[in-house]
């Protein structure tokens, strides 16, 4: 099995390593190049970091070509951020600002959320944003981002129990 730097995107570390003798050369290079196949492999992981803070994922994106006419592709490094919005509204748009600071070269590449109804002694519901009801249809919760804020649109106040709300917001930066 072969890693990404050896042209398998799979980036799945080798389970076996066959090494030279100690003490030679030859030795010496095969360790800093299995080293070198588990540090990209260990880096294009996602990160699973969810912080309120711009982090780089891990994640690489649809490759970009250098020139019209090269052949080296080039990935486009994702970032992960989550807003904490709070409540959900009572039929109305909340917005709460998300603090990234875009271009036109940025692009959101996921955005979703979740809210929770903590209940009292246990977590009564957790509801996907957005979210649509369809035992009633235009009963829901609508999820958008603009330049500045995330937005929340909900078309009932039943959604007010859900005081409990995260936003992730993943990007590139290079169309």
């Amino acid at each position: 099995m072969t890693s990404f730097a050896s042209g398998n995107s799979n980036n799945l570390l080798p389970e076996n390593y066959i090494f030279p003798e100690i003490d030679t050369e030859e030795y010496d290079v095969k360790v800093r190049q299995y080293l070198n196949i588990m540090a990209i492999a260990v880096n294009s992981k996602d990160s699973g970091l969810y912080n309120n803070e711009e982090v780089l994922t891990g994640q690489q994106f649809l490759p970009t070509f250098s020139t019209q006419t090269a052949t080296n592709m080039n990935f486009r490094d994702v970032f992960r951020m989550v807003v904490d919005f709070g409540a959900l509204p009572n039929a109305a748009t909340k917005s709460v600002a998300h603090g990234i600071v875009t271009t036109q070269d940025y692009s959101i590449v996921k955005l979703y959320g979740v809210a929770t109804d903590p209940g009292v002694t246990t977590i009564t519901s957790a509801l996907p944003i957005p979210f649509l009801n369809v035992g009633a249809p235009g009963n829901g919760v609508q999820l958008d981002m603009d330049a500045t804020n995330i937005n929340i649109s909900t078309t009932s106040a039943a959604f007010t129990v859900y005081t409990r709300c995260f936003v992730v917001i993943e990007y590139i930066k290079t169309v």
